[in-house]
């Protein structure tokens, strides 16, 4: 039985990784599934696949977030679900990183 029937998620870093784990099992319960991602290769990809939307989104920004939940409810006319799975990684240890270094 499909869980997620008629719901709409957004996955954040939902192009790659845990992301992209999540986005395929979420829509193979039925869900519809924006994966929000800002590695356009990535989305293009992720696209590809049934059920799945790939939204370039950077989290960072509050002005990409009302752009993209926007457009999501004027396509789907709701958001059911988010899942907040975007992340960085780095070399560095928590102690050595500022919020102005570079990630990309």
């Amino acid at each position: 039985m499909k869980r997620l029937v008629n719901k709409i998620a957004i996955i954040t870093g939902g192009a790659s990784g845990m992301g992209t784990a999540m986005a395929k099992l979420f829509a193979k319960e039925g869900a519809t599934v924006i994966a929000a991602d800002i590695n356009e290769g990535n989305l293009a990809k992720i696209s590809e696949l049934e059920n799945i939307e790939g939204m370039k989104l950077d989290v960072s920004s509050d002005d990409n977030w009302a752009e993209v939940t926007k457009a999501i409810a004027d396509k789907y006319g709701h958001i059911d679900i988010l899942i907040n799975n975007a992340g960085i990684s780095s070399e560095k240890g928590p102690d050595q990183i500022s919020r102005l270094d570079n990630y990309a």
